[in-house]
């Protein structure tokens, strides 16, 4: 996904300044990208996206890639002429293309012409931008930045470490070209104000020296969450910029009646709230936006561009959908359940006996039960106290109070507020077809107070929201949790969050887009309280790239945008004590992709990170993306490129290890090095150090320009800053107690320079 071909894609979407002035309703569109063949002559056509040419994903029956276009109503032009001509018009204008086809290559990656000769005439209908673009192109206006500081309330002043680093910046004379790349990144931000972007990923754009703090401005409340797990659905609606949900007491799980009760209400309350949430959206609609957003979330799994879909038009219509919803009262009908996760006891079993369990529920639950009430078309269960089996495709309630209990998703179908509750026992979830804790198009709720349990599933699983609120509390036990792509705290249009609670030691499984993973207008959480834990995100999903025996990520903490359609929401990976250790595949690990945002934090212990190409820190394509170590003796590694405070393309990447003897091994565009205009820093504020990079973009040394350099004037930022006072190991020679500055311009290719970077090794600690 990280080809340099759709950036030359999207800004061509733009038809001009003139249209870009109007209403989206209003402004033409052609839904084709091409590129001079002759300078002002004729056009080689590069793309057909979704309009009126009618494509199948990237390809249309009308016009292919490498066809020639040789006149425009007549006239022979360039695509600048191109652009203005269709900005000059209005939707329902018809453009007459004189068109050879010329049979080229559809799969090279430059599109040229073959050696086909056949030319006709082709109607193009100009179409309205507004019913072929995503949410992205749907733009705020400038005024939405007014008072970013205010609303992500981080100490005014300079920083310690901004003021060290800034320091050395004045001294090595390079205040200059520094600013102007930050003026630069915050014109990007002024340029991209889409729909849904959030605004603490803009304060990051605004602010991108501040990365540290504003990492410890979303991860301090954190811990507040492991006492109170209400608590993640307000910092949710933190990170999401809604209003915070009321959070309601929970129920006397001891009662069975009265719990029932308790529940009836809360469901009420969440139903009522979830509609009012989607009160904008017909009903009619609704059924088909749940099967819309499913058949998006699983193409965007399988590592494709949205583009390439056969029907990407009805997707992108089902992503407009999602700016009519109400994100925080979809959060707060997720907080009226939510109170089922704070402690409660089980009964005692010698005071209630079995209740019969009605005809209509033979299949549905198998196993004794306490209670059992069926309301307003609903079913609500309080579980007896031996070994249970629930199919929660037909269940709105379950209350289990033990035994060892097996709970599965027979089918798609969901209520639209769920809630489950088990209160003791080994436990196995398992789903083939989203859940548990996956709320779509609405909420689920799922609180285990105690045993060591198993939540498997496929593709959605495990803590996850899409145009929905999926929360999944586990308050004990040594626990796995398995899944395929979107799985695992996720959220796409809401939130999707685990809270695992406990010393014991964790396994989390997933595959693609999965461990903290922020989606668009979405907050994805993992939040893990103790144990040596295991995250793995490493296959089986093939490598962006084509790397054998590598393969694709975007986990573990990753903010995920849309490319060309809407921009990314924040994930979230954090865990509070233990050694752990993290296994990803490529763009994993504490970064972000297309104006989202992502953060991996540990707070303690002796960690290994494992990662490939884009990990450990990385910002790629307009994104933010920050990997912060509070303690211990770690080990970072990753393979093939871009690692370890690492940006590429108009973003921004920190990797913050704030104690402890760490080891760095890495490939090229690592350690500190950032390209195509982009601003990357490793910091180390502690111990005895060791840092392997190779080649020469690496240790604050960035690479090329190219991507930008005409437009913008501007070279890229890296920075490698050692401030743990002690003698340090680098590969590439670099000295200890020493300030190096990388400034040298390429004469003759301004825009191949590898600049700007400055390496710095401090004698002694400046704190952290």
């Amino acid at each position: 996904m990280a080809g340099r071909v759709f950036a030359v894609v999207a800004a061509a979407m733009l038809a001009g300044a003139a249209a870009a002035e109007r209403p989206l309703a209003q402004t033409p569109y052609a839904g084709l990208v091409a590129r001079d063949y002759e300078p002002g002559k004729s056009l080689v056509v590069s793309w057909v996206l979704p309009g009126p040419l009618q494509p199948q994903g990237l390809a249309s029956s009308l016009l292919r890639r490498g066809d020639l276009i040789l006149a425009v109503n007549g006239r022979p032009m360039g695509y600048a002429e191109f652009q203005r001509t269709v900005a000059e018009a209005k939707p329902g204008d018809a453009l007459v293309l004189s068109v050879r086809y010329t049979e080229g290559d559809p799969n090279s990656s430059t599109p040229a012409p073959g050696k086909g000769t056949r030319e006709a005439k082709l109607r193009l209908v100009l179409a309205a931008k507004s019913e072929w673009v995503g949410p992205c192109e749907f733009h705020r206006p400038e005024s939405w930045l007014e008072g970013i500081d205010e609303v992500v309330a981080l100490p005014a002043g300079a920083t310690l470490l901004e003021k060290t680093i800034e320091a050395k910046v004045d001294e090595q004379g390079l205040r200059r070209p520094v600013d102007g790349l930050k003026r630069y990144l915050a014109g990007c931000l002024r340029r991209n104000l889409g729909h849904h972007l959030l605004r603490r990923v803009a304060y990051g754009f605004a602010r991108p020296t501040r990365l540290a703090e504003l990492q410890q401005r979303i991860t301090d409340p954190l811990p507040g969450v492991a006492k109170d797990p209400r608590l993640a659905l307000v910092e949710a609606a933190a990170n999401l910029d809604v209003a915070a949900p009321e959070l309601g007491e929970g129920p006397d799980f001891s009662d069975p009646a009265k719990a029932l009760d308790w529940a009836e209400a809360a469901v009420a309350k969440a139903g009522a709230l979830r509609d009012k949430a989607f009160a904008a959206i017909p009903k009619e609609r609704q059924a088909t936006l749940a099967a819309d957003l499913r058949e998006l979330l699983n193409h965007l799994g399988e590592n494709k561009y949205l583009m390439a879909h056969p029907e990407a038009g009805r997707l992108l219509a089902a992503m407009r959908e999602t700016m009519k919803a109400d994100y925080a009262d979809l959060l707060a009908s997720a907080a009226a359940l939510a109170g089922a996760a704070l402690p409660g006891k089980a009964p005692q079993a010698e005071l209630f006996r079995s209740a019969p369990l009605p005809a209509e529920l033979a299949g549905a639950v198998r196993g004794e039960v306490l209670a059992a009430r069926h309301v307003g078309g609903r079913w609500f269960v309080y579980g007896g106290f031996g070994a249970n089996h629930y199919d929660l495709s037909r269940l709105d309630v379950v209350i289990d109070p033990g035994g060892d209990d097996t709970y599965t998703y027979s089918n798609a179908s969901r209520p639209a507020a769920q809630l489950v509750v088990d209160l003791a026992g080994n436990d196995r979830y398992l789903s083939l077809s989203g859940g548990p804790a996956m709320g779509l198009l609405g909420v689920s709720v799922l609180a285990d107070h105690g045993g060591v349990d198993r939540y498997e599933g496929r593709a959605m699983a495990c803590g996850v929201g899409a145009l929905g609120v999926g929360l999944l509390v586990d308050r004990g036990g040594a626990d796995t949790y398995s899944g395929g792509a979107v799985s695992l705290g996720a959220g796409f249009y809401g939130a999707g969050m685990i809270v695992d609670l406990g010393k014991e030691s964790d396994v989390y499984q997933g595959s693609i887009l999965c461990q903290g993973l922020g989606g668009p207008k979405g907050f994805g959480l993992l939040l893990d309280e103790n144990g040596r834990d295991l995250y793995r995100a490493n296959g089986p999903a093939p490598s962006a790239y084509g790397t054998a025996a590598v393969y694709c990520g975007f986990s573990q903490g990753v903010g995920f945008g849309v490319r060309m359609c809407d921009t990314g929401g924040i994930g979230v990976l954090c865990d509070l004590g233990g050694a752990d250790r993290y296994e990803a595949g490529e763009f994993s690990q504490g970064g972000a992709y297309f104006w989202g945002m992502g953060i991996l934090y540990d707070k303690a212990g002796n960690d290994l990170y494992y990662g490939n190409r884009y990990a450990q820190g990385f910002g790629c394509h307009q994104s933010i993306g920050i990997l912060a170590d509070d303690a211990g003796d770690d080990t970072y590694w990753a393979m093939t490129a871009a690692a370890q405070g690492a940006a590429w393309d108009e973003a921004v990447g920190l990797l913050i290890d704030r104690a402890g003897s760490d080891t760095y091994q890495s490939d090229g565009l690592s350690q500190g090095a950032a390209s195509m205009q982009a601003m990357a820093w490793l910091v180390d504020l502690d111990g005895v150090d060791r840092y392997v990079g190779m080649g020469k973009a690496v240790q604050g040394q960035g690479g090329g320009n190219r991507y930008h350099h005409w437009e913008s004037g501007c070279f890229s930022w890296s920075v490698l800053l050692d401030a743990g006072g002690a003698v340090d190991y680098y590969s590439s020679g670099r000295p200890n107690n020493q300030t190096l500055k990388f400034a040298q311009i390429n004469e003759k290719k301004p825009e191949d320079s590898a600049v700007y970077g400055l390496f710095i090794d401090l004698a002694e600690k400046v704190g952290k």
